[in-house]
């Protein structure tokens, strides 16, 4: 990391002149690092249709920074779990057709398979997986070093 002396008489007239570029640069440096939380999530994600793991998205904001979200109906579930309940007819296909592509079974075999995962999710509900939860000491490094980063470049850029 480097380091600069200034005194105190030039502090006012460094601290006006970054003013701008400060806050720009603490924005970017958030900006880049939710571009690597997103690739980090991504490949995290667990894959059945891609929905899930092709629904992650940096949003900028106009006052700074930047949110990294999964946009997937399904995304809360597939975080942080679900409670017991019962699964309706178009929850039985869903489930049946997922038998069939992922464990490559027919249509009957699948259909018993669903009927059995139905009845455990009415009893036991379904385990979250916490992938942001689990990666935020990984996100949280990505946005010291990315900020950093970005900071330093608009000082090296002021010649400081």
């Amino acid at each position: 990391m480097s380091s600069f002396n200034i005194t105190p008489d030039q502090l006012p007239a460094i601290l006006r002149g970054h003013a701008r570029r400060l806050p720009r640069a603490v924005h970017d440096g958030l900006v880049m690092a939710a571009q690597r939380g997103r690739a980090l999530l991504v490949s995290k994600s667990p894959v059945d249709t891609g929905v899930y793991k092709n629904a992650w998205r940096v949003r900028h904001h106009v006052g700074g920074g930047a949110e990294l979200y999964n946009d997937a109906p399904h995304a809360g579930i597939i975080e942080a779990g679900a409670r017991p309940h019962g699964v309706n007819a178009a929850g039985i296909a869903a489930i049946t057709a997922w038998a069939m592509r992922k464990l490559g079974l027919g249509e009957k075999e699948a259909r018993g398979v669903a009927f059995a995962v139905a009845a455990k999710l009415k009893k036991t509900g379904q385990k979250g997986l916490w992938i942001v939860r689990d990666n935020i000491p990984e996100l949280l490094k990505y946005a010291q070093q990315e900020v950093a980063r970005s900071v330093k470049r608009a000082l090296d850029q002021r010649g400081i």
